[in-house]
């Protein structure tokens, strides 16, 4: 009857962004309670965690990243 939670880093394309304004993650991982959060952003990178009321599975984590192109 707990949480579990997850880290993901995704690489972003090279050179994509000069500056990220802002970042949002979700997901639908587990039977029914799941959210995400950013962990850590730059304009190469992004770190997510994921929370869920079941461990281990197959889930979909969603991305939306917004900023500036070069």
């Amino acid at each position: 009857n707990g949480f579990y939670y997850r880290f993901y880093s995704i690489n972003l394309p090279t050179g994509l962004f000069i500056e990220v304004t802002d970042a949002q993650v979700s997901a639908d991982w587990g039977t029914a309670i799941s959210w995400g959060s950013v962990k850590e952003l730059t304009t190469t990178a992004i770190e997510e965690q994921y929370f869920s009321n079941q461990n281990g599975g197959a889930g979909t984590f969603f991305r939306n990243v917004k900023g500036r192109w070069k």
